[in-house]
């Protein structure tokens, strides 16, 4: 960092600032109207690489936090026994590593290298990294590699939108693009946050399922490809949608390679495609089923209970182009 230089008077005084370090930190905050918190480390580390107040350039070349633990809890806040409690936090051994932070007016960047926690819950991060870049109207996240246990995922992300307000206000507006590749999930770590997924009800989950994803466009106009594998469950689908208003459903939707096993019953579906359209204000679908080569259509409308449900009605359905056989 060059050194700055400020005149007062006839003197002049420069100084230069390279490193900061604060060692065995002991922080509390205690207010019982709205959170108590403690936040204690090691050690928390920053080198300067650039500081620039006219221009408001700030760049980092590290900051490093080792061995720090962070407990929040917040007063009245119903109670958890299992699982992650969000209104009682503690997390310790939290170690992180950023790189080449760079702040301007128009862009925000850094490296996480590496993060790492253990959760009171039992939750459990052993890594964590990514390469972040923010600007007025575009956000990337490059090399997205998340490690616990029982869970991997590898992602790369890119949103654009005309302001970063769209964000919180007009998600549907926002243009994404994002991959999820070589993705293991682990049931054990989604109990942690979801423990009520193990209540049974006759259903059981696969300890560990792999999943790939594609991603481009809005939330309402996209083209995506999903495919999930299980011991228990998995597919390959392909979707693309114009519009998913319930009131103007329009796009096409192929599913393949469905599988479903349990203890009772077995399902394989080779093949089925679903396509919704809107003419003339008539509602229309059509259902493929290539294994059985046959035809559904029929037209529908859509009904909704309070603001939340919508239901789907179908009106009529024309077979043709039958040939299905029983086996035997």
């Amino acid at each position: 960092v060059e050194p700055e230089k400020k005149d007062i008077g006839a003197f002049s005084i420069g100084f230069q600032l390279n490193t900061i370090a604060l060692k065995d930190v002991d922080l509390r905050f205690d207010d019982d109207s709205l959170l108590h918190a403690h936040l204690q480390w090691k050690k928390l580390e920053a080198k300067m690489q650039e500081m620039d107040l006219d221009t408001r350039r700030i760049g980092l070349k590290l900051l490093e936090l080792t061995d720090a633990g962070v407990e929040v809890r917040i007063p009245g806040a119903p109670q958890v026994v299992k699982g992650f409690d969000p209104g009682h936090i503690r997390m310790d051994g939290l170690n992180f590593k950023l790189n080449d932070i760079a702040y301007n007016p128009d862009t925000l960047a850094a490296e996480l290298v590496a993060m790492s926690f253990r959760e009171q819950s039992g939750f459990r991060l052993n890594h964590l990294s990514m390469a972040v870049v923010l600007k007025s109207q575009e956000l990337s996240i490059q090399d997205f590699y998340l490690r616990t246990p029982h869970t991997r995922i590898q992602n790369s992300t890119e949103l654009a939108f005309d302001s970063l307000g769209q964000l919180a206000s007009e998600l549907s507006q926002v243009r994404i693009k994002t991959r999820f590749t070589r993705t293991l999930i682990g049931l054990r770590d989604v109990l942690f946050f979801q423990p009520g997924l193990q209540a049974g009800n006759g259903i059981t989950l696969p300890p560990v399922a792999g999943v790939a994803l594609e991603f481009e466009g809005t939330t309402d106009r996209f083209r995506a490809s999903v495919e999930l594998e299980s011991r228990l469950a998995g597919f390959k689908a392909k979707a693309g949608m114009q519009s998913i208003d319930p009131d103007n459903l329009r796009g096409e939707l192929q599913l393949n390679d469905l599988y479903f096993r349990s203890d009772s019953l077995n399902v394989a579906l080779e093949s089925v495609q679903v396509k919704a359209d809107v003419e003339n204000a008539q509602k229309s679908i059509q259902m493929q089923l290539p294994f059985a080569g046959m035809v559904l259509q029929g037209n529908y409308w859509v009904t909704k209970l309070g603001n939340v449900v919508y239901n789907l009605r179908v009106k009529y359905f024309k077979r043709s182009n039958s040939r299905y056989l029983r086996e035997g």
